[in-house]
């Protein structure tokens, strides 16, 4: 989608439509499209001021073909944020406006309590995430399953997101550290061997395409195991 978003549209249509919005620009000074908020539209020249998630600010002409615009929605879900990770929905509501808000989205965090006990210890202020998180969906970045494994059981950090659908965390009060599909808890790891009860088994082939030797590192507990473990 190029500038012709906005065809049709006069300056008080778009600002009501996208103004405070994150969309995607395609600018000649740079390569390929990145996001953008769109933080005022100019009725005197006909521009449209956005901001870089390094907070530069730029002026865009409205009518200059070279500056295209895309309001593609990003994919939502599982994001890494600092040592943490937040699983990012949309809220339910009746109407949605144009391009990505954040405050029309649903952020969860894992796991609050043990960020909490951290940023205590370390005399930190505690925040979850922050208003660059609007940015951070257009590029985020997965961690591979070992590496994951790796970073969590070592506690360098407290979580990290394998996909879209899945993360491991450490959680307060577990001795390992657990696999969440989405916001569920479905399974706990031990070395490199994912643990899963025999109920959420119609998950397993999601998780196979995410982890790597797949149905070797998937270890599905029955009923009788847990007799036999009492």
């Amino acid at each position: 989608m190029t500038v012709s978003m906005f065809y049709g549209m006069n300056l008080r249509d778009i600002a009501a439509s996208y103004e405070g919005t994150v969309v995607q620009l395609d600018s000649p000074d740079d390569d390929g499209m990145y996001p953008v908020k769109i933080v005022d539209v100019s009725r005197d020249n006909y521009n449209i001021v956005v901001r870089k998630a390094s907070g530069e600010h730029m002026d865009v002409p409205i009518l200059d073909k070279r500056y295209k615009f895309s309001n593609k929605f990003p994919t939502l879900g599982m994001i890494n944020v600092a040592d943490h990770v937040c699983y990012v929905s949309r809220k339910a509501q009746r109407q949605w406006k144009k391009g990505l808000r954040l405050h029309n989205l649903s952020v969860r965090t894992f796991d609050t309590d043990l960020l909490h006990l951290l940023n205590e210890e370390a005399n930190t202020d505690y925040r979850a995430y922050t208003d660059d998180l609007e940015f951070k969906l257009y590029d985020n970045k997965y961690t591979p399953y070992f590496e994951a494994l790796e970073s969590v059981n070592d506690g360098d950090k407290v979580a990290r997101a394998i996909s879209p659908d899945f993360c491991v965390s450490n959680r307060y009060n577990c001795a390992k550290p657990l696999l969440y599909y989405r916001s569920n808890i479905v399974g706990v790891v031990d070395n490199y061997t994912v643990t899963i009860n025999e109920q959420l088994a119609h998950i397993i082939p999601i998780l196979k395409r995410n982890i790597p030797n797949g149905y070797r590192s998937i270890y599905v507990e029955t009923q009788q195991d847990l007799c036999t473990a009492s």
